[in-house]
């Protein structure tokens, strides 16, 4: 209003100009949304000098001056419910928000369908507006506290436990390790829907790999036996045979490196009969009479299933 009757007293344009202007643009519905803008723009404005501020005092956060959402992002069912609940909570609060994934060592030993998972939840919450963060971490909770903390966020969404009670005690629980360590920050505990959790798994599952034959593997294995059979035999003469059988262990374990599963069985299954042939009483037979021979075959098994995988 105040802007509008200076338009028209000519404080702003010249009479004419002010008058187009008011008819044409300067209207109370366009000013009111400028005014929104402005005033939203303002809040993030002083938020960040606010964090700035805190950062280099080294000021333990958080400091409510303005609301902001953390939620939590893993290969756990439900992931996708508790994005946009964060999406709808930050909506209420008029607030910024992040999806943040804390990346452990245990990490690396995820399965394919989880990587996907994962990457397919960090994409949503991209796409809802959220800032996406990943940070490395040895204890999830405290990586998580610590980051809310540095940056002044004042809630943490987090799923529910899904581990059974015995495992909880034993392991531990991420979500009571936040509640009791999140402060004055709030933790909203969300549990995803069966029909959500679901449709997610449909959504990110993995298309069947479909692998050709090669012959080179199989090649590589035959010569990782063939100079284990060199070598062992140029010490044939100076250790036990027991610790022979140790250098065709490694060209089984190399076999299973390079080539996988298949190319690792083949090995073992060569390494085993040219350990019995040219080392086991009665040498140069395929007779296997002693139980190390049994023996031998069980472990180079065993290694190729282990090490292959």
């Amino acid at each position: 209003d105040d802007l509008i009757k200076r338009l028209e007293e000519g404080k702003v344009y010249f009479p004419n100009t002010a008058q187009r202007a008011v008819e044409n643009y300067f209207s109370p519905g366009n000013l009111t949304a400028l005014r929104e803008l402005a005033l939203r723009r303002t809040a993030q404005r002083v938020d960040e000098q606010l964090l700035n501020h805190m950062q280099s005092h080294a000021i333990q956060g958080p400091w409510a001056a303005g609301e902001r959402v953390l939620v939590c992002v893993d290969a756990r069912p439900g992931g996708a419910a508790r994005i946009r609940y964060a999406r709808r909570l930050a909506d209420r609060l008029r607030a910024p928000w992040t999806a943040l994934h804390v990346d452990t060592p245990r990490s690396a030993g995820m399965s394919e369908d989880d990587k996907d998972r994962l990457a397919t939840l960090l994409r949503l919450a991209e796409q809802l507006g959220a800032e996406v963060t990943t940070i490395p971490g040895q204890s999830v909770a405290q990586d998580i506290v610590r980051h809310a903390t540095a940056n002044n966020f004042t809630h943490i969404v987090v799923g529910r436990p899904t581990r059974s009670r015995w495992r909880e005690l034993i392991e531990g629980s991420l979500t009571y390790d936040l509640i009791r360590n999140a402060g004055d920050i709030s933790v909203h505990v969300i549990s995803g829907t069966e029909r959500e959790t679901e449709a997610s798994a449909r959504r990110v599952k993995a298309a069947a790999e479909q692998r050709q034959f090669q012959v080179w593997p199989y090649l590589l294995a035959t010569a990782y036996v063939a100079g284990s059979l060199a070598v062992t035999t140029a010490l044939d003469q100076f250790l036990d045979v027991r610790n022979l059988a140790i250098v065709f262990l490694l060209g089984v374990l190399t076999s299973a490196v390079a080539g996988g599963l298949w190319p690792a069985l083949y090995a073992c299954f060569l390494s085993a009969l040219a350990f019995n042939y040219f080392f086991l009483e009665p040498r140069y037979t395929l007779t296997i009479r002693d139980p190390e021979s049994i023996v031998a075959l069980a472990v180079f098994l065993a290694v190729a299933v282990i090490a292959s995988n």
